[in-house]
């Protein structure tokens, strides 16, 4: 949460799905993911190589 820049009940409350993120959130969140080797593909994520 800290490193994507949104609170920690956003996050919270998007793993337990209790409501949708703003799209800015669910953006800096996707954001913060990739910037740390996360590949989001259409059938899921994996790992980007080497990290």
């Amino acid at each position: 949460a800290r490193r994507a820049g949104v609170s920690r009940s956003t996050v919270a409350d998007f793993e337990r799905e209790a409501r949708r993120p703003l799209a800015r959130n669910l953006e800096a969140m996707r954001r913060c993911f990739e910037a740390h080797g996360i590949v989001f593909l259409p059938d899921g994520v994996r790992r980007a190589e080497g990290a």
